[in-house]
């Protein structure tokens, strides 16, 4: 499988990463704790969406996340932030 990014450079992705790669949604626990946090983080403009993130994570107990943009995530209870 071959995909794009933005600037046009070309990935190849592995059969293995695609065979152990789960796609999360958001759902109607998701939602609870999206609003949860939106209510107490009064997020700004596109910082919804890492609250979004946020909530998808927390529902699947995923406890780490790897970003260039620690601070999306600062005051998110439970969610450890490392740059990259």
């Amino acid at each position: 499988l071959e995909t794009r990014n933005k600037s046009g450079v070309n990935f190849k992705l592995s059969e293995d990463i695609i065979a152990n790669t789960k796609i999360l949604f958001p759902d109607t626990e998701s939602l609870l704790i999206f609003k949860y946090l939106v209510k107490s983080l009064s997020p700004k403009r596109n910082n919804v969406y890492d609250i979004e993130i946020a909530s998808i994570m927390i529902r699947n107990k995923i406890k780490e996340i790897a970003t260039v943009n620690e601070k999306d995530f600062k005051g998110i209870e439970g969610i450890s932030v490392y740059r990259i």
